[in-house]
């Protein structure tokens, strides 16, 4: 299988956690973790199996593979082209239009545990509850 230079871009600017939400919004089930490199996930689609490994690091040396092999097996459950799944993932105010709803997107930066990426639900509840009130203040103020 080979990748052209186009796909390899466009799939570089995919966010793992983005295609993550895709699959498991449309009834993909998590069935592995490895580690902190990948996730398989499994559908069941008119008695057939299909399973897909979501990379999830971009330094991986063949994550552009992974991602190619990811959309070309939703292509065939979905039974619509890669572009157009590509597409919704790429812009999100389209999904956000689409699905009636606001998408919020946020980078956190560790500062004193370098190379963590994972939150506890209660240490993101904390977050999201202090970011909360920092907005109402900002409303309050005007």
């Amino acid at each position: 299988m080979t990748v052209s230079n186009n796909e390899i871009l466009e799939f570089n600017y995919l966010d793992s956690l983005f295609v993550y939400n895709y699959l498991q919004d449309n009834g993909w089930k998590e069935e592995d973790k490895l580690g902190d490199k990948a996730y398989i996930l499994a559908i069941t689609k008119n008695q057939k199996k299909y399973s897909v490994l979501l990379p999830l690091k971009k330094e991986l040396a063949d994550f552009a593979s992974r991602m190619y092999d990811v959309f070309r097996v939703l292509e065939v459950v979905e039974e619509r082209p890669k572009s157009e799944i590509i597409a919704g993932l790429k812009n999100p105010q389209q999904v956000a239009i689409q699905k009636n709803c606001e998408i919020l997107s946020l980078r956190f930066k560790f500062i004193f545990e370098k190379y963590k990426r994972e939150l506890s639900a209660k240490q993101m509840g904390k977050i999201l509850i202090s970011l909360q009130d920092f907005l109402m203040q900002l409303v309050n103020m005007n």
